[in-house]
């Protein structure tokens, strides 16, 4: 013990030591069960047809996109009920007269963002605190100018920053982030090969990661990076064929890539390297019986697992979870045969999974107390 420490300092650091001692282990434990078994659908006798969903920050509701015409909807369902199933959702009507492709959930959980396919070059932002048709959606414009449109007019993605002030829109052949508070694009940046996904890096918003048709994926920073002559701080790559996810862990160091050649690889941004010489990844996870590559992939929840687990979902259904310390294989289930799936969410407090497939409903996936190990 420090001279200069006193006795109930040192009791207090010992305490607090212990305890983070044991939530390492408990995090450790909580990864030997992940979610594997389908508990319950909800929808699957609904006529709505959904093409994504997704868990809010707090995990109290679940958002359910529908692609029904003339009248697309979100489904906002209450999922802190566990006895019964979630219940009932509640409506919030889109505004868009074409199928949503994308949408985001702001963290505070006061705003959707959302855009058509191939809508008139623009965004719309709905509340979600009383979701009901009368409920005002404003429309935004992603053209920087009247005279400049949007290339291919389709939005691939829309993401919140942490902090909820300002918004990445991914397009095929630019990005923009959008500032709410000014309701302007504070940035747009046009290169010349395409991005179908991307991410923010971590919770500083500053750091950018785009992914597309040529394998690789870019790093940006705003706060360097000119419109005129956009380039990006380091490039990773590559998978042999479309990046079709990218996730960052959200501490600006590791992320992850899926690709249409049925890999998703691990990549370490603190091995940065120029644009003529690739970076090597750090892991690659390949499993020779799926096809079609993968859709969605991500990191377990922090506060449960430690982010210790990789999980992605293929075109076929096939949900699969690797242990990030062993290397090994912990999850390989179908969740939704025979339909195609477009969206996972992973509960951020709890180990539950939910699936979202065109015409089966949300399979939502648990551990079950007869197959623990």
């Amino acid at each position: 013990m420090d001279a200069g420490c006193s006795i109930a300092t040192f009791l207090r650091h010992r305490t607090m030591e212990k305890r983070h001692k044991i939530r390492q282990m408990e995090k450790a434990i909580m990864c030997r069960y992940p979610p594997q078994t389908v508990t319950q659908t909800v929808g699957e006798n609904s006529s709505h047809r959904l093409v994504g969903g997704r868990f809010t920050s707090s995990g109290r509701h679940f958002v359910a996109c529908s692609s029904d015409k003339p009248s697309q909807q979100f489904h906002i369902y209450d999922c802190t009920r566990r006895r019964g199933g979630w219940n009932e959702p509640r409506i919030l009507a889109c505004k868009t007269g074409r199928e949503t492709c994308a949408f985001a959930i702001s963290p505070d959980e006061y705003h959707i963002a959302y855009a058509g396919n191939h809508e008139d070059d623009c965004m719309r932002i709905a509340s979600m605190g009383e979701a009901y048709s009368d409920v005002e959606h404003h429309t935004v414009s992603l053209r920087t100018r009247s005279d400049t449109p949007v290339e291919d007019g389709r939005v691939n993605v829309i993401e919140f920053s942490s902090n909820s002030s300002q918004m990445l829109i991914i397009l095929p052949m630019c990005f923009q982030v959008y500032d709410l508070a000014c309701q302007r694009a504070s940035l747009r940046i046009n290169y010349a090969a395409s991005a179908d996904y991307g991410c923010y890096a971590d919770h500083s918003s500053h750091t950018i990661l785009t992914g597309g048709a040529t394998g690789r994926v870019s790093v940006w920073d705003t706060r360097t990076v000119r419109s005129e002559r956009p380039e990006p701080v380091s490039t990773f790559g590559r998978h042999k064929g479309h990046v079709q996810c990218v996730t960052s862990k959200g501490d600006g160091c590791y992320f992850l890539s899926a690709g249409s050649d049925d890999s998703v690889k691990l990549w370490d941004m603190r091995r940065p390297s120029g644009m003529k010489q690739m970076a090597d990844y750090v892991k690659s996870f390949k499993d020779e019986y799926r096809w079609g590559g993968s859709n969605w992939c991500g990191f377990s929840p922090l506060e449960q697992t430690g982010q210790r687990l990789v999980y992605w979902l293929s075109s076929m259904s096939q949900f699969l979870v690797y242990d990030l310390h062993t290397g090994d294989c912990v999850v390989s289930e179908f969740c939704s045969p025979g339909s195609p799936v477009f969206e996972l969410s992973w509960h951020p407090h709890e180990m539950m999974v939910a699936v979202t497939s065109y015409d089966s409903g949300i399979n939502v996936l648990e551990h079950r107390p007869e197959r623990l190990r």
